[in-house]
């Protein structure tokens, strides 16, 4: 009888919560299940595992801990992006690709099936422990939902309407509902009018912030044309007047894929692309350069005034549609957009500590802790007494300077406290991955560099605060630099 999977983690998982694949129909009592996690490649083998038929005649296997292993955080460079590199980046580290062989065992001899399951994705995010699937529970959650879907209109080719926005990979989320959103917005061509709300950054100029989002878009069956984001409008504005608007392809070239160029067949996002991150801070936004829908390298320039901009990810829009949608190439943003709003330093402020940590997710959340911040040098001395005569002089003699007690070697911590202003409910609640994140990383100014360098929080508790039981409350937070600080000997 042929071995079956009942079970197997989905065409996307994260890695952190059970990944689990089970096997039956074995037959004969000496028989074992045999599971074999590969490689993309479909032949190199990561994992052979053998387990004996449970009571039912099944047998269980959970493989996250084996998927661990090949997923990673994002890269130390991500902040960077669009300064002096690509300014859109795929998961090459969050996401890995993997197939499934499975078969049985008898008497050392293993049988496999002919069939392969795969490839499946599985991305350094974390779920809770009841959660086997993040189909229904993650990526299309009502709360919070990741995944765009849209329906076609009709036309040839296919124009296409979003049913259901999708929302940045991000657990900070702060917002306006698109009604009471106070900055001005475009929506001269109706495009817009499907947006239900703009998630909400406050940056100052020289801050560097990235967001990731989903990259598959669903359902594909009709819609070859939108299978992934197609591209990302940038929309700048000074007060109410735009001072730029601009496109930028969500293709190879920029730095993203799958397609290599916008009149491109659409490709089914796998593997890395299946998510991507762009850097949306003014920072990364401040001068870089992309091929535009030509092909043709072009730069970017921020402009010096700007009040406020937004970023919507945007699928191929290939024909009028009936909605009133006539981009030309490009239709409703497939994302809820990001609203950047300039941040401007305040005399009376501290010196601002700009905090990034992997989130639930598996990507780069941020949050500035703008209030009072203090940093603490705590040095471990290891000294002996030493002798301030030499006698091995011709006289005894001891020179006011010489030392008695003397320090052999030591080490320094740094350690900070940072706070934040007063917080909404919002706020509070996305901040609490900031403790749990095993990759916390700082920029501020008196660093020296515009880099985010690695941190660790040494604070063992987080406790939920809310305007309801607190009224008016703050976050506190202690950390350490991941490197000690390097000292001199002494004489």
């Amino acid at each position: 009888m042929a071995i079956t999977r009942t079970q197997f983690p989905g065409y996307w998982n994260f890695a952190y919560g059970n990944n689990i694949v089970t096997l039956s129909g074995i037959t004969g009592a000496s028989q074992k299940y045999v599971l074999q996690v590969r490689a993309e490649d479909g032949t190199t083998v990561l994992a052979t595992l053998r387990q004996s038929p449970n009571a039912n005649n099944v047998a269980q296997f959970d493989i996250q801990n084996i998927l661990q292993s090949y997923v990673g955080v994002p890269k130390t460079t991500i902040d960077n992006l669009g300064i002096g590199t690509q300014i859109i980046e795929t998961a090459d580290t969050e996401v890995f690709e993997y197939k499934l062989k499975i078969g049985s065992e008898s008497n050392g001899v293993i049988t496999f099936e002919t069939s392969t399951t795969g490839p499946l994705q599985v991305i350094a995010g974390k779920k809770e422990y009841y959660q086997t699937d993040i189909r229904d529970s993650i990526l299309l959650n009502p709360a919070y939902r990741l995944e765009s879907t849209i329906e076609p209109e009709g036309g040839t080719p296919y124009c296409y309407s979003v049913s259901d926005a999708g929302n940045p990979v991000s657990g900070v989320r702060r917002s306006y509902d698109i009604q009471d959103n106070p900055y001005a917005w475009p929506n001269s061509d109706n495009s817009w009018d499907t947006v239900e709300k703009v998630w909400v950054e406050e940056c100052r100029a020289g801050d560097r912030l990235t967001k990731s989002f989903w990259n598959w878009v669903g359902p594909y069956a009709e819609m070859e044309e939108v299978m992934s984001i197609g591209a990302f409008q940038i929309v700048v504005y000074n007060g109410n007047s735009i001072e730029q608007e601009d496109i930028i392809p969500n293709t190879v070239g920029n730095g993203g894929g799958p397609k290599l160029g916008i009149s491109d067949p659409n490709k089914e996002p796998t593997g890395a692309d299946l998510v991507v991150t762009m850097g949306v801070g003014p920072a990364n936004l401040n001068n870089f350069y992309y091929f535009n829908e030509s092909n043709t390298a072009t730069q970017f320039e921020l402009p010096e005034e700007w009040t406020h901009y937004y970023i919507a990810p945007v699928g191929a829009q290939q024909a009028f549609c009936a909605s009133g949608v006539d981009w030309g190439k490009w239709g409703e943003p497939l994302i809820n957009p990001i609203l950047i709003i300039r941040k401007e330093d305040n005399c009376s402020d501290f010196d601002p500590m700009r905090l990034s940590w992997v989130n639930q997710y598996g990507f780069m959340d941020y949050y500035s802790f703008d209030k009072k911040n203090v940093k603490t040098i705590k040095t471990k001395r290891n000294t002996y007494l030493k002798e301030a005569n030499d006698y091995n002089a011709t006289s005894f003699s001891i020179d006011k300077g010489s030392r008695g007690a003397t320090t052999y070697s030591q080490t320094s911590e740094v350690t900070f406290e940072a706070n934040t202003g007063y917080m909404t409910d919002e706020e509070a609640n996305s901040l609490q991955y900031l403790w749990t994140s095993a990759d916390v990383r700082v920029q501020s100014n008196q660093f020296g560099t515009e880099e985010y360098l690695p941190v660790v929080v040494t604070d063992r508790k987080w406790s939920e605060k809310t305007n309801r039981v607190d009224r008016l409350f703050q976050y506190t937070i202690n950390f350490k630099l991941a490197h000690n600080t390097k000292t001199q000997r002494g004489n």
